[in-house]
């Protein structure tokens, strides 16, 4: 046998050996479930306190059925992971063990699983004595509490960006002759109305339709006959509201052209469905001045 032969089947031979001893088989934690590594990425990036995980998970019982896959949540899975642990958060401990890029499997008792996220739970009849959950999950990113709020503070930046374009584009497109206002408002009248003017201390009734830039509707107050009346100081009324009624008369009609920061704020208004930076179109009617 050649020399060449001879180190074509030493190789060969260290491989099998590398792959026959592999860990194939759950090993057991210090905390009590056991764990299986499908992949070791040695990132050397591990969680810790105030780090935020991207991850995908899956939850299998012992029939192998899914009962919880991420991707059927969010494209993006994302949990915040802090210490010390805390008691009702199993989990989080086999996070501790993962590094980014890691796949991993965990199986927990189900019913101290279970208990442990809530002692007084009765959910944990439902599960046999010795059966377990099993976790396949994949730590995809860990974001530090600083590359949280960098990230974050570019995404808004950009959001900023890309509302001035719009709002810019759109006025081209759709009323080329209106100029803004100091405060970045564009008044665009419909319909002169008679009379005076509302000033900052008049109760008024106003009905408008309230839509995005793309014109996907958000509210009106047509749908229930249900105006809006209010004081024109009143600081809770989006600002470019009060500012247009005080360019109108009674009976008038007007469509405004809003910036975020006039209308629910740069931030927005998660409960009205408002994003940061969105500008809004109204579509508004000056039904009545309350004296």
């Amino acid at each position: 046998m050649n020399k060449n032969l001879l180190y074509v089947c030493g190789v060969a031979l260290a491989i099998l050996y590398a792959c026959g001893n592999k860990k194939t088989e759950y090993q057991k934690s210090d905390a009590g479930f056991e764990y299986l590594y499908r992949v070791e990425s040695n990132s050397g990036k591990f969680p810790h306190d105030s780090t935020m995980l991207f991850l995908q998970i899956r939850l299998f019982n012992d029939r192998d059925s899914v009962l919880f896959d991420s991707r059927d949540v969010a494209p993006q899975f994302k949990d915040f992971f802090a210490e010390p642990i805390p008691t009702d958060q199993p989990l989080h401990r086999a996070y501790a063990m993962m590094q980014e890029g890691d796949s991993m499997s965990f199986l927990f008792n189900a019913r101290d699983y279970y208990r442990q996220i809530n002692p007084h739970t009765t959910f944990v009849d439902s599960f046999a004595e010795h059966e377990k959950l099993r976790f396949e999950i994949k730590l995809e990113k860990i974001f530090t509490e600083e590359e949280i709020l960098t990230s974050m503070a570019k995404q808004l930046a950009d959001k900023k960006l890309e509302e001035e374009f719009l709002v810019a584009d759109y006025i081209e497109h759709n009323y080329p002759a209106a100029k803004p206002s100091v405060s970045g408002l564009y008044f665009i009248q419909e319909r002169a109305g008679s009379g005076a003017s509302p000033t900052a201390k008049n109760t008024v009734v106003l009905h408008y339709k309230v839509t995005y830039i793309n014109g996907e509707p958000l509210y009106s107050t047509y749908t229930k006959n249900d105006p809006l009346v209010f004081q024109v100081s009143d600081p809770n009324v989006f600002p470019c509201l009060a500012e247009a009624v005080q360019r109108m008369k009674q009976g008038s009609r007007a469509i405004i052209v809003a910036p975020s920061k006039i209308a629910a704020g740069e931030k927005g208004n998660s409960q009205q469905r408002i994003a940061p930076y969105t500008p809004l179109i109204f579509d508004m009617e000056l039904v009545n001045i309350l004296k």
